[in-house]
């Protein structure tokens, strides 16, 4: 192993998954080795509104969704891809939702409109 060196680990990683955040994502970003964010939606649960249970949260997700112009899809995706050293795979087989995520990057949100969501979605 000391011949190649680790480049990325994948790992669940969402608004509603944060606990790499404590020493996993800090390690990464220290040894350069990129976090592959998988299923950075929470399989759905970030944007279904039946199966969110933290309706306050929605609703903070759905605020910063309406002043960004964007989806809480897209919005979600961005809080996760402008982490330095994080990218994101979401799933799906829908033209229209990898057009969607693609949309999610090229912006950023504001520095009070992430920490409304860290609030909002504690680790």
């Amino acid at each position: 192993m000391t011949r190649h060196k680790i480049v990325s680990n994948q790992v669940k990683y969402s608004l509603l998954q944060r606990g790499i955040e404590e020493d996993t994502l800090p390690y990464c970003q220290k040894k350069k080795i990129t976090v592959i964010a998988y299923s950075p939606l929470a399989r759905g649960r970030l944007c279904a509104k039946p199966l969110l249970r933290n309706r306050s949260a929605l609703q903070v997700l759905q605020r910063i969704a309406a002043e960004t112009g964007k989806t809480m899809a897209q919005v979600a995706l961005n809080w996760c891809i402008v982490k330095p050293g994080v990218i994101a795979i979401p799933k799906t087989d829908k033209v229209e939702r990898v057009v969607e995520a693609c949309d999610a990057s090229g912006w950023k949100l504001s520095q009070q409109q992430m920490a409304s969501l860290e609030k909002a979605f504690p680790a």
